[in-house]
């Protein structure tokens, strides 16, 4: 956190869009997991006929939840690499801009667009 401080990025970090965007994912890919559990259950009335009046609730919310809790865990390895090299880039720019000068432009290039106040570079 005080690396952030230090650069003045604290904006930076409480925006956080990429992690919205990976949970929206993970909530997406859970309700299209329940419709594809809702319409085996419609092809497939058999395998859910134990459980009654709720046979439609438990053929969309048990594919939902198992679908949804598998996507979070493998989006959150995403999460953590955007994390990874926002905390590296914010840690050594200077070593990343003499190994990968492209990529580095690319990366100061589009922070600045998106926070020309608060992204400064040493």
């Amino acid at each position: 956190m005080n690396l952030f401080m230090e650069r003045g990025w604290t904006v930076i970090i409480q925006d956080d869009l990429a992690m919205r965007v990976l949970r929206l994912m993970g909530l997406v890919i859970g309700l299209m997991t329940g419709a594809t559990g809702l319409l085996l259950a419609s092809a497939f009335p058999s395998w859910v006929e134990e459980f009654g009046s709720a046979s439609t609730v438990v053929a969309f919310w048990l594919p939902f939840v198992v679908g949804s809790a598998i996507a979070l865990i493998l989006l959150s390895v995403v999460g953590s690499a955007v994390d990874t090299v926002i905390v590296s880039f914010a840690e050594a720019p200077r070593q990343f801009e003499q190994n990968h000068p492209g990529l580095h432009q690319q990366m100061v290039l589009a922070w600045r667009q998106v926070y020309p106040d608060e992204f400064t570079m040493l």
